[in-house]
């Protein structure tokens, strides 16, 4: 099924039962312990608590989730983290559709900008969607990534 068709069968919801917030991080379990070998106690962190999850919903199956908090030192810029698409379910438009609900949500609570650090392989996907690099690559968790915003006003 082509993507665009894919990403109208999205359902997208933010997490705030524990049922959703569990599911959320067995995704990002999945993706970054089990896949990417960060360790495990390194992938929570204090942040969860201050943030906004997504979760991402396809064919009835949990695929995707996300999360968005404020700058703690800048109240008009939002950082967007955490984006894990389980393998299955990449290139279906899911991570698009994701960052696009962070945007508009963005938009709405009157940020300013968007940051993120952006595993380097897809760096792309974020310039596509108007990110722009704004600083050289860095090893997070012996992972390449790349600092990018988004400037919203």
């Amino acid at each position: 099924m082509p993507a665009d068709k894919l990403r109208s069968l999205i359902d997208l919801r933010e997490a705030v039962s524990p049922k959703d917030l569990g599911t959320v991080f067995e995704i990002r379990r999945r993706v970054f312990v089990d896949e990417q070998k960060v360790p495990e106690e390194h992938e929570r962190d204090a942040t969860d608590d201050r943030s906004v999850h997504l979760l991402a919903v396809l064919d009835g199956v949990p695929v995707a989730a996300a999360r968005l908090f404020v700058d703690a030192m800048d109240a008009r810029t939002a950082w967007i983290g955490r984006l894990a698409v389980l393998p299955e379910s990449r290139r279906t438009g899911v991570a698009t559709t994701i960052i696009r609900y962070f945007i508009d949500w963005s938009c709405r609570h009157q940020m300013h900008r968007i940051r993120l650090h952006a595993q380097e392989y897809v760096r792309g996907l974020y310039r596509k969607l108007g990110f722009e690099e704004c600083g050289g690559m860095f090893l997070e968790e012996n992972i390449l990534h790349v600092e990018m915003i988004l400037r919203l006003s």
